[in-house]
């Protein structure tokens, strides 16, 4: 029962990431965004994981687990 919640509360949060990554990306005419597991060499100021991550905990302070 545990283990369906946290599926359940890591879909949502997955969902929500999926929402404001793409909502950053049409803000900020973004052709495209990769994994960070996925990139061999990068600028350091494309990183723009601490930006969603501040959008995400700003919009949801919280999942539900139910």
């Amino acid at each position: 029962m545990l283990n369906n919640k946290k599926i359940k509360a890591e879909s949502e949060l997955a969902n929500n990431i999926s929402i404001i990554v793409s909502e950053y990306a049409t803000k900020n005419a973004v052709s495209f965004i990769l994994h960070k597991n996925s990139i061999v060499i990068a600028k350091k100021d494309l990183e723009i994981t601490s930006v969603i991550t501040e959008i995400l905990n700003k919009k949801f302070k919280k999942i539900d687990i139910k």
